[in-house]
């Protein structure tokens, strides 16, 4: 995985991958730290990959949502919920405490409403004593091609 923040003007803030490890290219305050950097990389990791756990249960909500319940050890759980309107939220907890919250949805214009499982919005809340929020908003998604693959 490969990981870059950058300013508007094309200036590189950070610029890390993350291959059985860490690997910080370039930091600029306050974006050096390799604790800031496997941090952003967990958080990606749980936002747009499968969950590496084992899939210990799933159930329907009280709407009509699934939920599926993934658990990595004793520590880790991760809860995901797909809702009936195609929205989906992910759960993490951390030795029964809620760590980090994802909620995924938003109006869809008429051309993107083919594929419900690309939201037009995300936020990302992490909970503890260096509790932050990350809000994203699709600005356009292009399906790949054989030859950009």
């Amino acid at each position: 995985m490969h990981c870059v923040i950058m300013t508007v003007e094309g200036f590189v803030l950070f610029d890390a991958t993350y291959d059985q490890g860490v690997h910080v290219e370039r930091g600029i305050p306050p974006f050096e730290s390799k604790a800031f950097a496997e941090g952003l990389m967990r958080d990606i990791t749980l936002i747009f990959f499968r969950p590496s756990g084992k899939l210990t249960g799933s159930a329907l909500s009280a709407d009509g949502g699934l939920i599926c319940r993934y658990e990595t050890g004793s520590e880790t759980v991760e809860d995901v919920l797909v809702n009936v309107d195609d929205s989906w939220n992910i759960r993490q907890y951390r030795n029964g405490e809620l760590e980090r919250f994802i909620t995924a949805g938003g109006d869809r214009t008429d051309g993107k409403k083919d594929d419900p499982f690309i939201p037009l919005q995300l936020e990302l809340t992490a909970y503890g004593e260096y509790g932050y929020s990350l809000h994203l908003r699709l600005i356009e998604a292009k399906r790949l091609t054989d030859e950009a693959r």
